[in-house]
């Protein structure tokens, strides 16, 4: 059946229709050269259905995906009501899918078995507005607790539209400031430092052409990757190809994917491939712990000293809220007075480094003394004017949002209580029933204290922040 399968996926399969039960719901990726698929059944969860689709709805399509749903139509009024309930799921899913929801949040259960009980109660029931009346589509009360939602600001008006959602997606995938142009650069100058440190051979990397990388597979790094597919791993002594060129590689793809068990001739170089992540092993190895590199940049300021510091502060309950990566300048020539007031990271890249050259001039022991001595100056100077601002500002934004978060678990108390009240309002006064009732109570002030008191604690800045020395750049 594997066999079946991965013959079908590829371009000259002889294999034309698969036909699959449930079975190729999840795992199998017919997306390269399928768009048509055929759901015969209409299974009674969201979860299942977007799982189907997502065999040939997937990132690598070509070509708009096209499903059909199988839906039989009947005279009989009990059965027209049944179809009916089914046929909502296929329209709800088509409902998600256009505004990159996610299917489980529908019935806000992410587990299928639920979903399917869900959709038998509502055939029982006939129930045709079940997906609209989450709260009643189970039957039976659901006592859990979505947090997320109720502390959220779920209003319809707070809503992100989809063009406000793709702009935040934007802003997460923008690149981080780097004293690189890009990753080819980085890694470049990485193999040029390893060969430098004797640590790779010059026989065991090259860069023929911008923006692609050769890396030869050694005995080392055939003993370290060998969790590797066989069919990704070049033969010992040969070299993986790895490419930026998004192209390029593409092609590579496409080519190797007209045949079974074929690798791409090219692979992706960007940080996470495991040659990389290799070589960066190397590079970590080799300096020296809890020391930050120092280095001269031509076309710096004169007798101006700039430290890259990292600075966190952290909450009551250790977790790390605010997290700052800038430079510090400080006047080499009079301890204890700032150039100016610190930059953030990126600034500091984009317009004192701008346009400046690295280069390897030697330091002397006495600079670097020199150096080290303006280190409690630096740190005194980041904390009085970078991260107590940078501190006051976050707390302004956290006590907002703690004023909402306080907000919603005083309105979630209030309606639990009063629905406890008219759930137990017609019940008979006997022990038992007072007794759940007391317990019920009970379980609804331990969850608002509990969320009350997190809240407090997660609001809760430490008084003093952490720094890191990163690197110290000199004229």
């Amino acid at each position: 059946q594997q066999e079946i399968v991965e013959s079908f996926g590829t371009e000259n399969s002889p294999i034309r229709v698969l036909l699959t039960s449930d079975a190729g719901a999840q795992g199998v990726n017919l997306h390269f050269f399928c768009h048509l698929m055929f759901n015969y059944d209409i299974p009674w969860s969201l979860i299942t259905l977007e799982q189907r689709n997502g065999r040939i709805d997937r990132y690598g399509q070509k070509h708009q995906p096209v499903i059909h749903y199988l839906v039989a139509e009947s005279q009989n009024p009990d059965v027209q009501t049944d179809l009916y309930i089914i046929e909502k799921l296929t329209e709800k899913e088509e409902e998600v899918h256009l505004t990159l929801g996610v299917a489980a949040s529908v019935f806000q259960s992410h587990n299928s078995e639920s979903e399917e009980k869900i959709v038998m109660n509502a055939v029982m029931e006939g129930d045709v507005d079940y997906l609209t009346n989450i709260q009643t589509k189970s039957g039976e009360e659901n006592e859990a607790i979505d947090f997320f939602e109720m502390f959220s600001g779920g209003d319809e008006e707070n809503e992100q539209s989809p063009e406000q959602a793709g702009n935040a997606i934007h802003d997460l995938l923008k690149p981080h400031p780097s004293l690189f142009g890009d990753d080819y650069t980085f890694f470049r100058d990485l193999c040029s430092y390893l060969e430098a440190r004797n640590l790779l051979q010059p026989n065991e990397w090259d860069s023929p052409t911008p923006n692609y990388l050769e890396i030869r597979n050694t005995p080392e790094m055939e003993a370290i990757l060998f969790h590797l597919p066989p069919e990704a791993r070049p033969p010992l002594h040969e070299s993986y190809r790895l490419s930026s060129d998004k192209t390029l590689v593409q092609n590579g793809i496409e080519e190797a994917r007209e045949n079974t068990g074929q690798w791409a001739r090219f692979q992706v170089l960007y940080e996470l491939h495991p040659v990389l992540r290799f070589l960066m092993t190397k590079l970590e190895a080799d300096i020296d712990k809890g020391k930050a590199p120092l280095a001269r940049v031509q076309g710096l300021p004169a007798n101006v000293a700039w430290f890259v510091i990292h600075g966190q502060v952290t909450n009551k309950l250790g977790q790390p809220v605010l997290s700052e990566f800038f430079a510090t300048p400080i006047d080499m020539t009079d301890r204890g007075l700032g150039y100016q007031r610190p930059l953030p990271f990126g600034d500091f890249v984009n317009t004192v480094l701008a346009d400046k050259n690295f280069y390897g001039a030697a330091i002397s022991a006495d600079e670097v003394k020199a150096i080290q001595a303006l280190l409690p100056d630096a740190l005194e100077f980041s904390d009085t004017f970078y991260m107590q601002n940078q501190q006051t500002l976050l707390e302004a934004r956290m006590e907002d949002q703690y004023t909402t978060y306080s907000a919603h678990l005083r309105e979630w108390a209030r309606t639990s209580r009063q629905q406890l009240a008219e759930k137990y309002e017609d019940k008979d006064t006997n022990a038992l029933t007072k007794s759940l009732e007391e317990a019920a109570r009970q379980h609804i002030e331990k969850i608002h204290a509990r969320q009350a008191q997190f809240y407090a604690d997660m609001k809760a800045l430490s008084s003093a922040a952490t720094f890191r020395v990163l690197a110290v750049f000199i004229p």
